[in-house]
């Protein structure tokens, strides 16, 4: 399915998330999934900041903010 989504020039694979995805985050950048959406700042205060840092700018973000 990659090389079709390729053929299309699509480049951009998300994942809806919940909690503390962190441990997580390396293992889906490895498979491309590369959006995160919402990064939860939640009692482990996760912030797009925080994870920009960790994870590089290939690293693409929605939400991340506390209401």
């Amino acid at each position: 399915m990659r090389n079709k989504l390729e053929e299309y020039g699509i480049n951009i694979l998300g994942i809806d998330t919940d909690g503390m995805i962190e441990p997580l985050v390396s293992n889906w950048m490895e498979v491309r999934v590369n959006l995160q959406f919402p990064v939860e700042y939640g009692i482990w205060q996760a912030t797009p900041e925080y994870m920009r840092k960790r994870f590089g700018r290939e690293l693409l973000i929605v939400g991340g903010y506390d209401n």
